[in-house]
């Protein structure tokens, strides 16, 4: 699904800094960059994991991957992008990720997240909109050293509700689409079993992302999708973290960065987009980690536009 050209020559003996490249195009995340970063991981490794097929939406862009640990993920979803009014859109997104260990390459290796999503968006006028959200994240938990096996009871995986609200702002530039989000996250942390807050109870964050679509003929069936997504949080410690530090709150601190870039084809009349794209996180685990993680993750979208109106649509065109 990705093609051959695409793909980086990877060479141990010749491995270079991403700093250059993130400077050039994400200015503000390359101020958090150390200056000896983990080299970018092959992306032939990443292809074989390609197997699955990822349904998903939302308005504006992509379901994001998030960062669920190890060198490579895959991140599937389904979504549905309903219509509901002139101004009030309904989006629902299943989303489903698995990914490899910090030291292979094994794309399905360990489950990763599952995750369920509504979106409310609501648009203000041309440019602005804004939307009310809540979903649902599992994500599963795993040992920070080798063999990286799975936590034990009740922190095997961790339960997260999570309320969130985004703004938008659109314009063109002739005909590339421009879409601005700020968007703040409430995130309550639970145990497997629902029966008692995680060791970090909740974390507020603040994201902003930017999306150029760029169209690649006349006929607006053939996209480029270009993403950048900027994170920052801060988090309420646990018992054990206040009794050891006399601290309830951590610093506001920048999490992480994320990179994408989707090839779009639009199909049945405009109903069906189809997506391929990869992304490139640059992200830490806990904002009380001084160290930051790099990993690729590969997407595959197909957005679904008002199903609910199609037999509308042929009962009154026959």
């Amino acid at each position: 699904m990705v093609q051959s050209r695409w793909c980086l020559k990877y060479n141990p003996g010749q491995r270079k800094s991403i700093k250059p490249f993130y400077r050039a195009v994400t200015p503000v995340a390359a101020l958090f960059i150390p200056s000896n970063p983990t080299p970018i991981p092959p992306f032939r490794y990443i292809l074989t994991g390609t197997c699955c097929l990822l349904l998903a939406f939302a308005v504006k862009a992509q379901i994001a991957a998030e960062a669920q640990g190890g060198q490579v993920t895959m991140w599937t979803a389904l979504g549905i992008d309903q219509e509901l009014s002139k101004r009030w859109t309904s989006v629902t997104d299943f989303g489903y990720g698995r990914h490899s260990d910090p030291d292979n390459f094994d794309i399905a290796k360990r489950q990763g997240l599952n995750v369920v999503m509504q979106n409310f968006v609501f648009k203000i006028n041309e440019h602005f909109g804004v939307a009310i959200c809540a979903g649902y994240w599992r994500r599963n938990a795993y040992n920070d050293t080798p063999p990286y096996d799975s936590r034990s009871y009740p922190y095997a995986w961790r339960n997260e509700f999570r309320p969130y609200q985004k703004f938008y702002y659109d314009l063109k530039l002739k005909k590339i689409k421009i879409s601005n989000t700020i968007r703040f996250d409430e995130r309550f942390y639970y145990d497997q079993d629902l029966s008692k807050r995680w060791t970090t109870p909740f974390e507020f964050r603040t994201r902003f992302m930017t999306n150029w679509k760029i169209p690649l003929f006349s006929n607006q069936k053939n996209w480029i999708l270009c993403n950048d997504e900027v994170l920052a949080s801060t988090v309420k410690f646990g018992q054990a973290n206040v009794l050891a530090t006399g601290k309830h709150w951590s610093d506001i601190t920048f999490m992480e960065n994320r990179l994408s870039l989707y090839y779009r084809r639009s199909m049945h009349e405009n109903r069906i987009d189809v997506d391929l794209g990869l992304m490139y996180q640059y992200w830490r685990e806990r904002v009380t980690s001084p160290n930051f993680n790099n990993s690729l993750n590969v997407m595959v979208d197909v957005i679904l536009r008002d199903p609910f109106s199609w037999h509308k649509e042929k009962k009154s065109q026959g």
